[in-house]
């Protein structure tokens, strides 16, 4: 190996392994850099061989980890991006436009959410006797005729 500038770190056919990008796949595809000798991947330190492949890092999370709920808020806040919705720290409600956007409020402070709340209660309230007599009565629902 000497001082491993002449050997191709990734793609280099070990004794009875193919090549390291083939034997570990995953951590592959996480590298950073895909091509280089093994001395651009560690070093000697104190006599020992010190590797230094620097792998991607998912910054959805604080920690670096990678969790399905900061891959979901991710996307989604990309996905919304796309749509023209602002995903900024902080927004306001998109209500109300006064608070900052949080569960909390919309579910119980967001003062125009109350009113499309009991907006809709009351539609709904009046919708029940035309859905129950048609879940009793299917054909008594005349379409298209006011």
């Amino acid at each position: 190996m000497g001082d491993g500038d002449k050997i191709d770190f990734w793609n280099k056919h070990w004794y009875e392994v193919n090549s390291l990008k083939d034997y570990f796949p995953r951590i592959f595809g996480l590298a950073i850099k895909k091509l280089g000798k093994i001395k651009e991947f560690g070093c000697w330190e104190n006599g020992v061989w010190e590797w230094k492949i620097e792998l991607l890092k998912w910054v959805g999370s604080a920690d670096g980890r990678f969790y399905p709920k900061s891959f979901y808020s991710k996307v989604a806040s990309v996905e919304l991006e796309k749509q023209g919705v602002s995903c900024a720290a902080n927004p306001l409600c998109p209500f109300c436009n006064r608070s900052p956007e949080s569960i909390n409020h919309v579910l119980c402070h967001c003062e125009c959410v109350w009113q499309i709340g009991m907006w809709a209660n009351a539609l709904w309230s009046s919708l029940i006797p035309i859905v129950q007599d048609f879940a009793c009565c299917p054909e008594s629902l005349v379409i298209g005729l006011c």
